[in-house]
């Protein structure tokens, strides 16, 4: 289980499961001092977790970081999934999809205030993350993106499925 808590700060914290022990302890997930919003977790066949999330920071503006747990391991340091730092942009609602074999896909949105795009990752077998890239661009004012999620297979093929808005017709 993946939450948000707000207390002095707003950060992420996570329990683990085991059918067998039940609970475990809680740990703080995120390393920054940033609030921390949006967040979705994953887990792979071997018992691996993969969490997403919005925070505030590393400037002033809602970036999109990543974690992974091995199972019975502690908490990887987040990773920063893209460099974004335009001023009045901002990167959020980060959706995942996490493979059997480990590997993962992460969208989110990345809007301005007059234009919002998707943006993706990819989390490979080896735990590197890949170049955040543009997945589905804003093609202008008429257009806005509406919800949208993932979906990946035991081979790691992934599907993107969402809605977008076209003002013009």
């Amino acid at each position: 289980a993946v939450w948000v808590q707000q207390g002095s700060t707003v950060d992420l914290w996570a329990r683990p499961y085991d059918p067998q022990a039940g609970w475990g302890a809680a740990a703080r997930v995120d390393t920054a001092d940033g609030m921390v919003g949006e967040a979705r977790v994953g887990m792979d066949a071997q018992g691996q977790a993969v969490a997403v999330w919005s925070q505030v920071g590393p400037s002033t503006r809602w970036s999109i970081y990543a974690s992974r747990r091995p199972a019975g391991g502690t908490w990887t340091t987040p990773a920063l999934l893209e460099n974004n730092e335009v001023v009045g942009s901002q990167d959020s609602g980060p959706a995942l999809a996490v493979a059997a074999s480990g590997e993962a896909l992460v969208a989110w949105n990345r809007a301005n205030g007059a234009q919002s795009s998707l943006w993706g990752s990819r989390l490979n077998s080896a735990g590197s993350w890949s170049t955040a890239v543009e997945l589905v661009a804003d093609s202008g004012a008429q257009q806005s993106l509406g919800r949208y999620d993932l979906a990946v297979d035991r081979q790691g093929n992934g599907l993107l499925a969402g809605q977008l808005h076209d003002l013009a017709w």
